[in-house]
């Protein structure tokens, strides 16, 4: 029974001895979101997790909305495996902030700078 007295007594001393990031958030998650979408190459959204809609801004050109404020996260876009007809040529993704907090722009290009339509996926990180 003592050591069980003096494990729970350090855990609690470990506890509020953390620093305040790595502790929980109110709510009790980890203080982070983690989202995704999948835009098809006009523009819609096909699914994802926080992803709430996409639109085609012009040739190459997107912007992907998410259910929370993704300024401060990290994201990143890549071409999608998902459909055996999507184009894998050596196109770049590129991502960019939003013009509003809960929104990323994704741009689509080939090796000499020209704007086309492709299918992407991309992943969220927010650590907050």
């Amino acid at each position: 029974m003592r050591s069980k007295s003096f494990f729970a007594l350090a855990l609690a001393t470990a506890f509020v001895a953390a620093p305040a990031a790595t502790r929980a958030a109110p709510d009790q998650t980890l203080g982070m979101a983690l989202m995704s979408a999948l835009v098809n190459s006009n523009g819609t959204l096909l699914g994802g997790a926080g992803a709430t809609s996409s639109n085609q801004h012009s040739t190459g050109r997107y912007r992907v909305f998410f259910n929370r404020s993704v300024l401060g996260c990290g994201y990143v876009a890549t071409r999608s495996h998902f459909f055996p007809n999507a184009h894998m040529d050596p196109a770049t993704i590129s991502t960019a902030p939003g013009d509003s907090a809960s929104s990323v722009w994704v741009v689509v290009q080939e090796a000499d700078g020209t704007y086309v339509d492709r299918i992407f996926g991309m992943i969220v990180f927010c650590v907050e």
